[in-house]
């Protein structure tokens, strides 16, 4: 009794390379720049960034290249979405965390212009899995949204001065 090949293969996942992901490469799209993770050519020079936003301090962290495009979509995948949940408790953080995401999203756009990596490397490329905007991170965006309106609707709905008698009083509630 022969056992058929696919027996022992494990199933697939979106974390696993697909297997078609070497087939049709161009060899000509090597750059001499290897991925630091993977090993694998092309590669693009960038460092990935990520913001920790606590009430009192902050912390931010960088990820230095070079990265395959395989390697930096998941970087940057991985990192922008942890700025988003954790980089806004700060009351600084709220105006650098923006700034943050921003530039790792101008870095991202160099990585997804690369072809995909040459088959060879030391390992195998870091998956991407699923797009930011397909992740719960996403939601991270909520808390910034809601101060935002709260101090729109605070503000806008407020009025803040009185007249009386001729003179104008400014008050702080309405």
């Amino acid at each position: 009794m022969s056992m058929s090949r696919n027996h022992f293969e494990m199933p697939r996942n979106h974390f696993e390379m697909p297997r078609n992901h070497f087939e049709n490469f161009d060899p000509s799209t090597a750059n001499g720049v290897y991925c630091q993770y993977c090993g694998s050519t092309p590669a693009v020079r960038v460092d990935f960034r990520a913001h920790r936003g606590l009430i009192f301090v902050m912390q931010f962290r960088k990820l230095p290249g070079p990265f395959c495009r395989c390697c930096g979509l998941a970087v940057f995948r991985h990192m922008t979405g942890d700025s988003l949940v954790q980089g806004w408790w700060g009351p600084v953080s709220l105006f650098i965390n923006p700034i943050t995401v921003l530039l790792n999203v101008v870095v991202r756009s160099q990585v997804a212009a690369l072809p995909p990596p040459l088959p060879g490397a030391r390992a195998r490329p870091m998956a991407p899995g699923k797009p930011l905007t397909r992740r719960w991170q996403m939601a991270g965006l909520v808390v910034p949204l809601a101060i935002a309106s709260l101090i729109a609707a605070t503000a806008g709905g407020a009025d803040w001065s009185t007249t009386h008698k001729g003179h104008t009083t400014y008050t702080l509630y309405p």
